[in-house]
């Protein structure tokens, strides 16, 4: 299946450039992101979790870790694993127990 990313409008890009310089200098720089689209809400929101201040590496690594423990990744299966159950996935204490409340 084919990775699908978000589509960043130049509309946008052009309304950040010109309300932010320096914002707009770096854009101008850089390639544009690669924000992968999830199949779902859910999913996503959790994934989005696990990936917060890791590297792009160490979050597809427990991203693919807590399907394989825990899929399928719905609201009412994932509340059903305790936040120390997702901890041994290699996910901080703090990220399973947000993941928990989110369920």
């Amino acid at each position: 299946m084919k990775e699908e990313y978000f589509p960043f409008g130049e509309r946008e890009i052009a309304y950040l450039s010109k309300r932010d310089l320096e914002l707009g200098l770096a854009i101008s720089w850089m390639e544009r992101p690669k924000r992968k689209l999830l199949p779902d809400l859910f999913s996503g929101l959790i994934f989005y979790v696990i990936s917060q201040q890791v590297s792009a590496k160490a979050a597809e690594t427990e991203w693919a870790r807590f399907q394989d423990s825990f899929s399928p990744i719905t609201p009412e299966n994932t509340a059903s694993f305790s936040a120390e159950e997702m901890q041994k996935v290699g996910i901080t204490l703090r990220r399973a127990k947000s993941i928990q409340q989110i369920a």
